[in-house]
């Protein structure tokens, strides 16, 4: 498993208890450390950086960078696309037992 790259100057913030069912959570952003942290990344090419709010096993939120790469792999498909190209039993099969 990768080391996670953790979010530094900015944090995710559950709701208080009064809070409205409606509110998520709240986001509180430490300029600089911030600012440092986000100079220091690589975005895609689309110029985004993906972030995930996560859930520690102690129970704290903390947010880490998803850099997940889909691999790029051909699609097969392996139905039939056909009726032709489907596979039939040569015998007759009994479907007096089943339940449906």
């Amino acid at each position: 498993m990768a080391e996670k790259n953790f979010v530094r100057g900015l944090y995710f913030n559950p709701p208080h208890e009064k809070a409205p069912n409606y509110v998520i959570g709240s986001i509180s952003i430490k300029r600089e450390d911030f600012r440092q942290w986000l100079n220091q990344q690589t975005f895609d090419e689309k110029g985004y950086l993906k972030i995930d709010i996560l859930l520690s096993k102690a129970g704290k939120h903390y947010m880490a960078v998803n850099d997940y790469k889909p691999v790029n792999k051909q699609k097969t498909n392996t139905a039939p696309r056909y009726e032709s190209e489907a596979v039939f039993p040569e015998e007759d099969i009994d479907t007096s037992n089943i339940n449906f």
